[in-house]
Parts: C-alpha cells; sequence; structure tokens
C-alpha cells in the first residue's frame, strides 16, 4: 500500500520521469552486466599496443556509443601482438557522420554496407553481420577499459567461428584452447 501511495506520489508531481530518464542515462553509461572493468597491467600494456585505436579520438566518434571488435580484442587478451585495422560496431547516428564524411568511404562486406577510412585502418558498421547482433546487446556485454568498449572474448570467439575465414585458423585455435580451459 505504501508502495502505491509514493508511485502515485511520483508520477503526480513528474518526478517519476526523470528518475527512470536518469535511471536509463546511467544505465547506457554503466560498465556493462557481462564485461570486465578491471585490468592486469599486463592487459593494460597490450592496449597501448593495439594499432590505430587513437583514430577512435581522432575522429571523435563516441566511445560510449561504439564497441571494438576483431583483431584488437586478441591484441588486448594478449592472443596476438599486433592487429592490422580497428574494426567498429557503431550506432545509425555515428554511421550517418562517417557517410557523411570525406575522412571515410562506403564499402560493401557479407552484403552489408560499411564504412571505412580510404587506408583501411580503421572500419564500422552497425552490427556484427554474421552473428545478426547489433551494438546495444553487445554494449551490454563488452568490456571497458580506459573508456574504449570492447567486445567481450566469448563474443569474439563466436564470431571468429561464424566467419570461419582461413586467414582466422590460428586466432580460432587460441580461442579454442583458451576457452577449452576455462
Amino acid at each position: 500500500m505504501l508502495l502505491e501511495h509514493y508511485l502515485k506520489y511520483l508520477q503526480e508531481e513528474n518526478i517519476l520521469k526523470t528518475k527512470i530518464s536518469r535511471f536509463l542515462k546511467w544505465l547506457r553509461n554503466k560498465p556493462t552486466e557481462g564485461g570486465r572493468t578491471e585490468w592486469t597491467s599486463k592487459e593494460k600494456s597490450n592496449l597501448r599496443k593495439i594499432r590505430n585505436l587513437k583514430l577512435i579520438d581522432k575522429f571523435k566518434i563516441p566511445k560510449d556509443e561504439t564497441v571494438i571488435m576483431g583483431s584488437a580484442v586478441l591484441v588486448l587478451h594478449g592472443f596476438l601482438k599486433r592487429n592490422d585495422d580497428i574494426d567498429l560496431v557503431v550506432n545509425r547516428r555515428t554511421l550517418n557522420k562517417m557517410r557523411t564524411s570525406k575522412d571515410f568511404v562506403k564499402d560493401y562486406k557479407l552484403n552489408k554496407i560499411f564504412y571505412r577510412t580510404p587506408s583501411g585502418s580503421l572500419e564500422a558498421a552497425m552490427d556484427v553481420q554474421v552473428m545478426h547482433e547489433n551494438l546495444d546487446n553487445l554494449l551490454r556485454r563488452c568490456d571497458c577499459i580506459e573508456k574504449y568498449r570492447f567486445m567481450c572474448l566469448k563474443d569474439t570467439h563466436v564470431m571468429y567461428e561464424f566467419l570461419n575465414r582461413p586467414k582466422d585458423v590460428e586466432k580460432l585455435k587460441k580461442l579454442r584452447a583458451h576457452f577449452r580451459g576455462n
């Protein structure tokens, strides 16, 4: 009964809408449920080894609405020594900014549109095509380090299994061994 009165009061005072709005904003910006927020010194050191990571800052891509995936995740976790590019999952607003920017070119992969820098050092799409995962789902499970959001290792493993490309054979061997041991 007390709860009903409290909710009625909140509705009358229009407080509920504000509290829900604040809660949703906090929820969007908080570290994610499945992701890690504490890192070893080795992983922090690996963050500096990720090539082209600063392009996210250079092009002002919002870190809280972006998930880094692919080989950069494997460098972070120590499975690879280096990555060739940065692969991102971004929201529609960010993708539209890229579409209108002279810094990015439109391209196609797996029948999906994505945008990349002319050198190919940064690529962005709205979803992980082969997994049929959208940004919101990935953000809930991502790992966050120094405000960068990385696809969690389990999702990375699933993605590489789906892709099953010849160039990823060694990556898959390492990921399979890791998850077999855990």
